[in-house]
């Protein structure tokens, strides 16, 4: 159960519902009027959503890495880290995997236009394997 929440996959599912509630309340309350009202395309208005939640999930993921390095330093030591080079790679590959999973659910708040709908299609679609 801990390694579920420390792998970060639920703080990645807040994030997505998250997501997914602002681009439906933003429907929902009419203010998408407004936005492209003022010459702001839904395409730059999207990607700024995708990018600002993934720059944040990626900060808390951070901080929480941060927490764990300082929990696990003082209960085993120091250690290193063998290939930093490897790691650095994990953590973009880790933020590209993020925001393909925010885009997801983003999208599918904007075609349903529902921050239920949007959301549980944003959690099985990309899991479509584990329907077979």
């Amino acid at each position: 159960m801990m390694q579920t929440f420390l792998g970060g996959d639920m703080v990645l599912y807040a994030f997505m519902v998250l997501a997914a509630n602002i681009i439906a309340e933003v429907y929902r309350s009419g203010a998408m009027k407004n936005i492209v009202g003022r010459g702001i395309s839904k395409k730059s208005y999207y990607l700024s959503m995708v990018f600002t939640i993934s720059g944040a999930y990626v900060l808390v993921m951070l901080v929480l890495s941060i927490f764990m390095g300082i929990f696990a330093m003082s209960k085993y030591g120091m250690g290193t880290l063998e290939y930093p080079a490897y790691f650095a790679l994990s953590i973009v590959a880790k933020i590209l995997f993020v925001m393909a999973h925010i885009s997801f659910a983003v999208t599918m708040a904007v075609l349903t236009q529902n921050v239920i709908t949007g959301a549980i299609f944003g959690f099985l679609v990309p899991y479509r394997r584990l329907w077979k």
